[in-house]
């Protein structure tokens, strides 16, 4: 959920996506949303270019179906054409359409950087990459960034998501990706005090202001110092609030 602001749009309008790996097919894909996080488009091996009221507004550099010593894909998409068009999100979506997980594969990495110009011939220079990443996840589905191209931000998403269909790819996923995205970008979000409070209230519980009348303690870090039969519950003990607090 973290925002960072990214370039000057008048300089670098256009934004490439790119993933490295080596092994079984992976697939780099994006996503357009509109305001309302709705999909109304998107650009993967099922749909190398998008075009826009004049000409092509992002192309696919096209699909790699194995890569036993290593392949690249990259997705170029032109921000300020794309922004014409209602478009308001840009989801990055890398998935592994045939074979083991990512962490599984020897290797994959992904990222962006900017370019002046589509489908260009600029050499991939580290100066020029904005942010590279491994992914290892223990899953075949990964959306690390989504681009509000309304505010010119980055939205760190870092999520994985599990897929249960025969054939992954963006359009089977849409549903998931829409509640990712909604779930990331929306301003007001559940945290663990409200979660807390509210097992105060369900339980008839009593808020004290005196860490030591308390039989129950939440807290950011464990508490020193406190007698043996007093429960201590951490935003770190992600186990036992899933399994005890959360239905």
């Amino acid at each position: 959920g973290t925002h960072i602001p990214f370039f000057n749009m008048t300089d670098n309008k256009f934004l490439r996506f790119f993933v490295y790996w080596v092994g079984r097919d992976i697939d780099l894909s994006a996503t357009l949303h509109d305001e309302e996080f709705n999909m109304v488009n998107h650009i993967s091996y099922q749909n190398l270019r998008v075009t826009g009221a004049k000409s092509p507004i992002a192309y696919h550099s096209g699909d790699i179906v194995d890569a036993p010593t290593g392949a690249s894909e990259f997705i170029d998409i032109d921000l300020v054409e794309t922004k014409k068009l209602g478009i308001r999100y840009i989801v990055m979506n890398v998935l592994v359409y045939s074979g083991e997980t990512f962490a599984n594969h020897s290797e994959c990495f992904a990222g962006w950087m900017f370019r002046e110009f589509p489908k260009s011939n600029e050499i991939f220079e580290p100066k020029t990459v904005a942010n590279k990443f491994d992914i290892t996840a223990n899953s075949k589905n990964v959306i690390p960034a989504i681009f509000d191209i309304v505010k010119n931000e980055v939205i760190w998403c870092d999520l994985t998501f599990y897929f249960q269909q025969y054939i992954n790819n963006v359009l089977n996923n849409k549903t998931d990706i829409e509640t990712v995205l909604k779930s990331v970008v929306a301003d007001e979000k559940f945290n663990l005090y409200d979660l807390f409070m509210l097992h105060i209230k369900a339980r008839n519980g009593k808020l004290v202001e005196d860490i030591s009348e308390a039989n129950t303690i939440y807290s950011l870090h464990t508490i020193s110092n406190i007698n043996e039969d007093v429960i201590n519950i951490t935003a770190h003990d992600i186990d036992i609030i899933n399994s005890e607090y959360i239905i």
